[in-house]
């Protein structure tokens, strides 16, 4: 009798695993969790990159700015102290005290230049500047020219 009550509750379902027809609470929040981490790391990321993207924007335009200054400066066309809209700008005459090996009179004009500051990129307050040496007299295969 024993062995047929058990066949009876197995039969009727006692014992059986129900049916499941959706995702638990748990594992709503644990899906919610991870998306959300997903989500902040991609957010730093883009902040990252628009913060890199910007200093390399201020690069090139100090370039820029750098090469039309060495050119001026090259030329002699540049004045011993001044300030335009994008830079203010000092040259003095550096000498290579100590140095053997170079011609006499080799001397080179130190341009510093102090970009002005713009909105983008630039840190409020902080002055990046950037050195030139520009040579005054050119050396072509040991001649002056």
């Amino acid at each position: 009798m024993k062995s047929e009550k058990s066949v009876r509750t197995l039969a009727d379902g006692v014992g059986q695993k129900k049916v499941r027809r959706g995702f638990t609470l748990v594992e709503v929040m644990v899906a919610v969790a991870v998306l959300g981490l997903v989500a902040a790391g991609s957010l730093r990321l883009s902040a990252l990159s628009l913060r890199g993207l910007s200093d390399v924007r201020q690069g090139r335009e100090d370039l820029a700015l750098s090469r039309s200054y060495w050119i001026a400066a090259d030329s002699g066309a540049l004045e011993n102290r001044g300030r335009e809209k994008d830079a203010s700008w000092e040259v003095e005459t550096f000498d290579f005290p100590g140095q053997r090996g170079l011609p006499p009179a080799y001397r080179v004009k130190k341009v510093v230049l102090l970009p002005a500051e713009l909105s983008g990129g630039r840190i409020p307050g902080k002055r990046n500047s950037i050195v030139l040496y520009v040579p005054e007299l050119k050396l072509v295969k040991g001649r002056k020219e």
